[in-house]
């Protein structure tokens, strides 16, 4: 079973709100195992997206962990010069980012091995 990242849209006072949120109780034991062996992701969102194109826009980077971090809400302001235009745009695009480093980190955690834990004899 997949872990399931909930993602909420919605517009208040012409302020466009993402927020992602981990489904705890839909996370599978063996990522919870994995995080507790290995330690808990993180992925870097912001920094520019849209690079090249005329909806060209920066968000400040920020380290955000998978579990302990959500729920997480980015907050776009149509009102703001950076968002007046294409914010529909602008706004798939970070929660594209999101999602793809999101996917990223437990893929990779899924991926980890433990080639630490296990037993040893040496015969003396």
């Amino acid at each position: 079973m997949p872990a399931q990242l909930n993602i909420t849209r919605y517009i208040d006072n012409e302020i466009y709100f993402i927020k992602f949120q981990l489904a705890l109780e839909a996370l599978p034991e063996d990522d919870k195992n994995r995080i507790k062996k290995f330690g808990e992701p993180t992925i870097q969102v912001g920094g520019t997206l849209l690079t090249g194109t005329a909806n060209e826009f920066t968000l400040p980077v920020e380290i955000v962990r998978v579990k302990s971090d959500l729920p997480y809400v980015f907050a776009l302001d149509s009102k703001s010069p950076d968002f007046a235009t294409g914010i529909n745009v602008k706004a798939t695009a970070v929660q594209d980012q999101f999602t793809a480093a999101y996917t990223a980190a437990f893929v990779a955690l899924r991926a980890e091995v433990d080639s630490f834990t296990g037993q040893e004899i040496v015969n003396v």
